[in-house]
């Protein structure tokens, strides 16, 4: 199944809100330009921002679930984090520390 196609299934299945409908086209472009890395199982976290990046970040988990599951792969996990525009340095590094790549 495409990227398309998954991403069509994901906004479709629940979706009753024209604004998210209209997520269809840059999240399955978003989708098919990390196709290579999706294909080859690279994504283990889909990290969204908790207000506006939510229902993407949502999206993209329930397509790369998809795949990974028809693949027999790890699904990816999904977590979501508060902006943190008004944080101090220290704080905002303590935040982001969880999810340092090492």
């Amino acid at each position: 199944m495409s990227t398309a196609e998954l991403t069509r299934g994901a906004i479709n299945e629940k979706c009753v809100h024209p604004e998210i409908a209209e997520l269809e086209k840059p999240l399955g472009k978003i989708l098919g330009q990390l196709r290579r890395h999706i294909d080859m199982n690279q994504y283990k976290l889909v990290l969204g921002d908790d207000t506006s990046g939510r229902i993407p970040a949502l999206i993209m988990w329930r397509v790369l679930s998809a795949l990974a599951e028809q693949r027999g792969q790890e699904k990816p996990k999904i977590s979501f984090i508060a902006g943190s525009r008004y944080l101090f340095d220290q704080d905002r590094q303590k935040k982001w520390q969880p999810f340092q790549m090492s």
